[in-house]
This record gives structure tokens, sequence and C-alpha cells, in this order.
């Protein structure tokens, strides 16, 4: 293109611009205005994020789909099972990554990963899954750390992710003792993680001593 035709056209594309800056600021002046906030909000993140990546759908839509989920699942009798999920939600030992009132999916904390899936179904009916996300070198590998270093890293396409799951308890819990046995299957599966990363910790400990022993010698 040439200079002469850049320069004819440039400012009709500045005006242009700065109608859009106008509005945009114009809504960030009256922001406080609830409506006029979505709307803004909305078009900001439409584009990349969808509907529910607004606040309109964050703050209105979601909390009222989980009120009938919640009230679903009352009505016919999960709650019992909403309990053993809040366990599972609130639990200090794993890192919440998503819940409604039926379903929460957690991490457990620490190098070695593994994904806690808990799902309730009417009349007290829960399904408990672990997932476990493995590649060609490693074994339950953290997807949010590699999806990172897989977007900053070199120019290697990554390796393909491999997820394997299983069903940790699936079935009624009507009563105490069926909810401490659906509570038992997740604590032994989460101590299991745990021994392992603990042992490697201590071996690590171990090798630091021999090593300052050696330099003190």
């Amino acid at each position: 293109m040439k200079y002469t035709t850049v320069k004819r056209f440039y400012p009709i594309l500045v005006k242009w611009y700065n109608i859009g800056v106008d509005i945009d600021n114009w809504f960030w002046d009256h922001r406080k205005n609830k409506f006029i906030w979505y709307v803004d909000d909305f078009f900001r993140n439409f584009r990349y994020h969808g509907i529910k990546g607004s606040s309109f759908y964050y703050w209105e839509i979601r909390p009222r789909i989980y009120k009938l989920i919640k009230l679903y699942l009352t009505i016919t009798g999960s709650i019992t099972g909403m309990k053993y999920r809040r366990r599972l939600e609130n639990d200090w030992d794993t890192k919440l990554i998503d819940s409604n009132p039926g379903f929460c999916y957690t991490r457990n904390r620490g190098w070695i990963n593994r994904y806690y899936t808990c799902i309730v179904y009417p009349f007290n009916f829960v399904r408990l899954l672990r997932t476990t996300y493995n590649t060609k070198d490693k074994e339950c590998i953290n997807t949010y750390t590699t999806m990172v270093f897989s977007m900053l890293g070199s120019e290697e396409e990554p390796e393909e992710i491999i997820p394997n799951t299983i069903t940790l308890y699936k079935g009624f819990i009507w009563n105490k003792k069926q909810l401490k046995k659906a509570l038992k299957a997740y604590k032994m599966d989460l101590d299991e993680i745990n021994k392992i990363m603990d042992k490697a910790r201590e071996e690590d400990r171990k090798k630091r001593e021999e090593l300052k022993e050696q330099e003190i010698a």
C-alpha cells in the first residue's frame, strides 16, 4: 500500500478507534449501574471465554443453576450423598478445582498428582473416581503445570497425555456406616500416595545428610 493511501485513510481509522475508546470509557464511567456493568463485561469476555466467562453468568445464572441442582438432589433423597461430597470438597489434604451441589473435582497436594471426581446421583447413589494423567516418561503429572510449560517451552510438540481412571467407590450412602466406608476408600487412596511422597522425602533427606557429612570429612 502506498504512503499517500495510508496517509489519506489514517485519520479515518483513528477517528473510528477513538469512537470505540469513547464507548468503552462511557461503560467504565457508568460501571456502578449493574446492567451496564454486565453488558460491558459480557462483550469483554464473550470472545475469549464464552458466556461462562462473564460476570453475569457467574453472579446471576450459576447460583440459580446450583440451587436447582441442590433442590433436585434434596427432593430425590440425596442429602447424605451431598454431605459426602462436601467432606471431599473441604478436605485439607486436597485442592478444590471445581464443584457444584452434586459434583466436586479435586487433586491431592504434592508432586505426584491424583485427581478425584465425586458425583452425587438421586437416592444417595455416589461415584468416586480417581484419575491420573501420564506421559511416556512421567506418571501422575500435574496437568496445569504441564500445559503451562508446554506453552512456554521449546518448539517440540508436547507429549501425549494418557488419562487413567479407576472407580474407588460406587454405591448408595444411606447411613453412617456406608458414609464411613466411602470415606475410607477415599482416605486409603490418599494415604497411599502420601506415603510414597513421604518415603521420597526421607530418602532425599538422607542423601543430603550424607553429602553434608562427606563435605565435613
